[in-house]
């Protein structure tokens, strides 16, 4: 069977039941190969930002839980009017990574033009080296196969604007940049280890008891307050950045909403990973047109991953969720 053909054998599961094992079956080495050479390419193809049109799906972290991206796809997948926006992070951590990411590397390829996927922290060779996503390639698959989806990671958008309004990053904003023209100058085909604007990007927090930049527990990155966040908005006519990168309890935050400012649900946190790292949390989904609506996904218990020696310490627990 050639690849063009697996790749619609996968595309025509979306909605059956078992799909992760019929997929499993699917992905073999060669096609694995030819999926990273083939979306690469059109990753290639695509600037740093996006400007989309249209009403739209917009999913946070699924880091490896397949469960919790079948869950989307079976309430979205029908309406052929949506567009996907993801945030990143969609391996690490969970048992099925390799899983996750091809079928939605095959869903880009199949549907470039539906399917969005921005980068996230996770996408590189260091966290993945990590937190679970190369031991698994190896484990399922291969050290080649793991090598082409690293290259492939480097070459993800980094950013969306949907229908002008809304800005779209896996982090959040960078002190190091004023007006978004400045992220269509960085070069982002690379893995981002130093500090600077893309590491921002990829990395940063809102922190509701900062009022404009400040240390990151996460190292060489900040969190930003309300007060720049809603400066780098206005001066890119933008209504509302919406960003994944945490674990929130409901799936979705407002981080400044405890502010008593009119701007305060300016900043919106999505995650799409239901009981992260045990955490029994829920998980969401927001879809956009003019108006944001949320779609929740109580918690499934995830199964344990053995390829992570978690301490089951609350301390543990929200170090990991922070990462």
């Amino acid at each position: 069977m050639s690849e063009d053909c697996i790749a619609q054998n996968i595309v025509q599961l979306i909605g059956h039941k078992k799909i992760r094992k019929r997929l499993q079956k699917l992905l073999t080495k060669d096609y694995l190969l030819w999926l990273n050479s083939t979306v690469t390419r059109t990753f290639s193809d695509e600037p740093n930002i996006l400007y989309l049109e249209g009403k739209f799906v917009l999913v946070g972290d699924l880091h490896g839980q397949f469960d919790d991206l079948d869950r989307i796809l079976q309430r979205t997948w029908s309406n052929q009017n949506l567009k996907f926006v993801f945030l990143g992070d969609y391996v690490d951590r969970g048992r099925y990574s390799l899983e996750v990411i091809s079928l939605l590397f095959t869903l880009k390829v199949m549907h470039p033009d539906r399917f969005i996927l921005l980068r996230g922290n996770h996408e590189c060779e260091y966290m993945t080296t990590h937190y679970g996503f190369k031991e698994e390639c190896i484990s399922k698959q291969s050290s080649d196969v793991y090598e082409s989806f690293v290259n492939t990671f480097k070459h993800l958008p980094l950013c969306a604007i949907l229908n002008n309004k809304v800005f779209c990053v896996h982090g959040g904003i960078s002190k190091y940049i004023e007006y978004i023209d400045e992220i269509t100058k960085i070069d982002r085909f690379c893995d981002v280890y130093n500090a600077g604007p893309m590491y921002d990007l990829l990395w940063a927090d809102p922190d509701e008891d900062v009022t404009t930049f400040g240390d990151s527990d996460r190292g060489d990155t900040f969190v930003f307050g309300l007060q720049p966040a809603l400066e780098f908005l206005d001066k890119n006519n933008l209504s509302i950045l919406v960003r994944a990168h945490e674990c929130v309890d409901n799936g979705f935050e407002y981080p400044f909403e405890y502010k008593k400012h009119e701007g305060r649900n300016r900043v919106l946190t999505l995650f799409s990973a239901s009981d992260y790292i045990d955490y029994e949390n829920d998980a969401a989904y927001a879809v956009y047109e003019n108006k944001m609506e949320f779609h929740s996904l109580p918690f499934i218990k995830q199964e344990s991953s053995e390829k992570l020696d978690l301490n089951n310490s609350s301390l543990e627990k929200h170090i990991m969720r922070s990462i």
